[in-house]
């Protein structure tokens, strides 16, 4: 029996890594804009966490940077890594009260990050041919 591939697996991995990175890096230029930096270091002081001011703009900065050359295909498994790290952060810091389901009008569940974290995984170990630059039809 003949298979039937709508698109190719290094084509799919493609796709996956510039839809996360771009999930990165709109987070973080919303965050930027408006109230959320302010938000986000008042949220972490309450948690007790010091250098929150810091720590936010870190994690914006990795979010537009590590968004930017993890989606053009450099330093995948290192980049995925970080954000790694920071998901399960965000996820026990953030997440770890509301529970595993989103609930009616609370997007403060975990399954977003796992699954985001589980898409890193696959991103950090696709072939090194996986870059956009490399890509031939």
């Amino acid at each position: 029996m003949k298979e039937f591939h709508i698109i190719k697996t290094h084509t799919a991995i493609i796709l996956l890594r510039l839809v996360v990175c771009a999930l990165f890096i709109i987070h973080a230029i919303i965050r930027l804009s408006g109230d959320g930096m302010e938000l986000f270091v008042g949220f972490l002081s309450e948690k007790g966490i010091r250098g929150s001011f810091y720590i936010v703009w870190v994690i914006t900065l990795y979010e537009i940077i590590g968004g930017l050359l993890l989606a053009a295909g450099k330093f995948r498994r290192l980049f995925s890594l970080g954000f790694i790290i920071l998901l399960i952060f965000v996820s026990i810091i953030f997440q770890g009260e509301a529970g595993w389901l989103a609930r009616e009008h609370n997007n403060s569940s975990i399954e977003y990050s796992i699954a985001l974290i589980a898409a890193l995984i696959v991103i950090a170990s696709s072939s090194h041919q996986s870059r956009v630059a490399h890509h031939k039809n």
